[in-house]
């Protein structure tokens, strides 16, 4: 599963969560949660 960011990008789990980018924060949060 992938979630969009408020910047419109669409950032799959692993890769939210390996890249972690301040501006991702709230969107790998998300994941984490999911």
């Amino acid at each position: 599963m992938g979630l969009v960011t408020p910047g419109g990008k669409v950032v799959w789990g692993k890769y939210a969560q390996v890249t972690n980018n301040p501006e991702n924060e709230g969107c790998v949060n998300a994941v984490l949660i999911v």
